[in-house]
């Protein structure tokens, strides 16, 4: 069998799980909500109804299972599964841009965080973003 270049490509069409796929589908959703407000296609007040709607949908994910890379291929089966981590990590988004806004003062939100670990092509993570353990575990805690 012979093979063609596009064989060294990952298939689309099979949904590729990693165990950070929740997270970076619940950030995206996040930041699009954000700019949506800010661009003004969408109310204060929708983004409120979406955030109570994640808060319910979100109730049926345990938390212990979120990383679990088996677990979330099985809840990709399952659109509504699915969607019930992207909204989990999408509250969990939310929790943290108030969080690190609180923390710096106004100076820097999840946004700012992202965009500098960007710049400085750094890989997102809770130990990169210096915060002590009594608040990584509240903030997991609010988020969960």
């Amino acid at each position: 069998v012979s093979q063609s270049r596009y064989d060294k490509y990952p298939d689309y069409l099979v949904p590729q799980v990693h165990s950070n796929w929740w997270i970076a589908e619940g950030f995206k959703s996040y930041f699009t909500w954000l700019a949506e407000v800010r661009d003004s296609v969408s109310s204060e007040e929708d983004f409120r109804a979406v955030i109570s709607a994640k808060m319910r949908l979100s109730q049926n994910v345990k938390t212990r299972s979120v990383t679990d890379v088996q677990h979330l291929t099985k809840a990709l089966r399952d659109p509504l599964k699915a969607e019930e981590y992207k909204a989990k990590a999408m509250l969990l988004a939310f929790t943290l841009d108030i969080h690190l806004t609180q923390w710096s003062g106004g100076a820097k939100g999840l946004r700012e965080v992202v965009l500098e670990c960007k710049k400085s092509r750094t890989k997102l993570s809770m130990g990169k973003l210096s915060i002590d353990d009594g608040a990584r575990s509240r903030l997991v805690d609010d988020a969960c």
